[in-house]
């Protein structure tokens, strides 16, 4: 008995946020829409020409202090196509090891900011 009604609860559940998700996603879609369709422009728009770096990478040490800043103009754009799957591995290895786990949302990481010692 107390099984079926863990499955009636999942179940309640389940449909809950299905006709949640379902509701946001109706009242929003022209949002949706529009914000897809701005990111695809932007991204036919990306190329040498555009491509540029702006600012400095900065290097910190364990307690957050800045040991350097670095700056570079002899950067390449590479488009995304000509990247070879080793390289994407690699960078995905050093930045996010899970990844392909979590498919690009690291719930840990919302709401942390996006420089140490910057959690907000």
């Amino acid at each position: 008995m107390k099984h079926k009604k863990v499955i009636f609860v999942s179940a309640v559940i389940l449909g809950l946020i299905v006709t949640t998700v379902g509701i946001t996603y109706g009242t929003h879609k022209k949002e949706i829409d529009s914000i897809l369709s701005d990111v695809n422009q932007k991204k036919q728009l990306i190329n040498d020409s555009t491509f540029e770096r702006k600012g400095y990478t900065t290097i910190y040490d364990k307690n957050n202090k800045v040991v350097s800043k670095l700056i570079s103009k002899n950067h390449v754009y590479i488009p995304l196509k000509n990247i070879s799957n080793n390289a994407e591995s690699a960078f995905i290895a050093v930045e996010d090891k899970d990844f392909r786990k979590h498919g690009a949302n690291k719930y840990k990481r919302i709401n942390q900011g996006a420089y140490p010692g910057d959690e907000t």
